[in-house]
């Protein structure tokens, strides 16, 4: 497996557990304590050295995105993906 295809399966699971704490906290459950710490990872493996505040919340806000797709249509999560692996690519 690719180091990309490696950060892209990071951030599809991210995606898909971010859609979980989402739907949670629509229904008034406080899933934040499930919150995994991945976007560490997923930095580190593409390089990105200089790790902002700014950074982290432009990523988060993309993940955020995913309150509005349905993971179960074909390629939703992967086009989420490509779109945040793109925008970490172009921090470097």
């Amino acid at each position: 497996m690719t180091k990309r295809n490696q950060v892209l399966t990071l951030i599809e699971s991210e995606i898909t557990n971010s859609k979980l704490i989402f739907a949670l906290q629509n229904i008034g459950v406080d899933a934040s304590m499930y919150l995994t710490d991945v976007s560490q990872v997923i930095f580190i493996l593409i390089g990105i050295q200089n790790r902002t505040d700014e950074l982290y919340k432009k990523y988060f806000d993309l993940l955020k995105q995913v309150q509005f797709i349905d993971l179960q249509i074909t390629g939703e999560k992967n086009r989420l993906a490509l779109k945040i692996y793109s925008f970490l690519l172009a921090n470097l």
